[in-house]
């Protein structure tokens, strides 16, 4: 592979790591929408699937956004090893990627992930398991 071709595929596993986590923020607004939307409280049976479908949808996007996100860091690490090549030892962004691929801060993503899927995990799930009516809560005061 040239070093053009493997940029070309990391900006694409770049490209579907951005798309999945506009899916992440735009469910979790839904449904955070949807819960302040829907002035009832959930039967259990509705909380029991919304449970349900939510931790299927998170699991999988979590899985696939490190899936993405391993591959990003191994395509990187390909683009490095092109650094010290003749083809490609004056190339500034084949030298910028050489650089950030040894710092420390590119295992902060995968630390990133779980962290943004568990708190999100958390806040759904307690969003869920309390719901209440706004009724409720004005007569509760």
């Amino acid at each position: 592979m040239t070093a053009f071709e493997m940029i070309e595929v990391l900006l694409a596993f770049q490209n579907r790591l951005d798309v999945q986590w506009g899916v992440f923020i735009t469910v979790h607004l839904a449904l955070f929408g949807g819960i302040i939307y829907i002035d009832r409280p959930l039967r259990r049976s509705e909380k029991a699937a919304t449970m349900l479908i939510y931790l299927g949808f998170a699991a999988i996007n979590y899985l696939v956004s490190m899936d993405l996100a391993s591959a990003i860091h191994a395509v990187q690490l390909d683009i490095a090893a092109t650094a010290q090549l003749p083809c490609c030892d004056q190339n500034q962004l084949i030298q910028r990627i050489s650089e950030r691929v040894n710092d420390p801060t590119a295992s902060i993503t995968q630390a990133v992930l779980l962290g943004s899927h568990g708190i999100m995990l958390v806040l759904v799930l307690l969003s869920i398991f309390y719901d209440r009516s706004l009724n409720e809560m004005k007569n509760d005061e």
